[in-house]
Parts: C-alpha cells; structure tokens; sequence
C-alpha cells in the first residue's frame, strides 16, 4: 500500500496536520534538529504511535510566535524566509 508524504489528499480536521518529514522540508531542518526542538524546546506533536508524530500546523505556528524576538538588528522571525513559510 502506498501512503502519500504529504496531507494535499487529506480533507477535515486532518488538513492541518504535517508529517515529521514535511515539516522538516518546510523549516528546512533535519529530523533530528526537529527531535530536538520537540525534546527540549516544546514543540508541540501528536503522537500517533512509537514511530510516528504528527505536527498540527496551528499549534507550529503559535509555538514559533511565542518564540519570536526582536534581534540587535532589529530582524524579526516575521521578516525570516522560515516564517514566510509557515506563516501567512
């Protein structure tokens, strides 16, 4: 059975959700540095069983909202390539 790596086919509550391999794609990160931010920074997953998490694509977002800062130079998360594509 083939299974799509992408949520384009899902429909309803589960549009919004991204697989581990999807969000990495998005962040540009590996899925190791995507273990790591869940660990220990607090992002937020649903786990489906021991080797699969889900990522609802709302919470990503509020989470690295709650993470912006403004830097020295006065960049913000908002003006960042990353936030571009996570972020409407």
């Amino acid at each position: 059975m083939e299974t799509e790596s992408n949520n384009q086919g899902l429909r309803g509550p589960l549009s919004d959700f991204l697989t581990e391999v999807e969000l990495s794609e998005i962040l540009g990160i590996s899925k190791a540095a995507i273990a790591n931010l869940r660990y220990n920074e607090g992002l937020p997953s649903c786990r489906v069983n021991d080797r699969c998490r889900m990522y609802y694509e709302p919470d990503v977002r509020e989470w690295m909202l709650s993470r912006k800062r403004q830097s020295q130079k006065g960049i913000s998360l908002e003006k960042t390539p990353l936030a571009e594509k996570i972020m409407p």
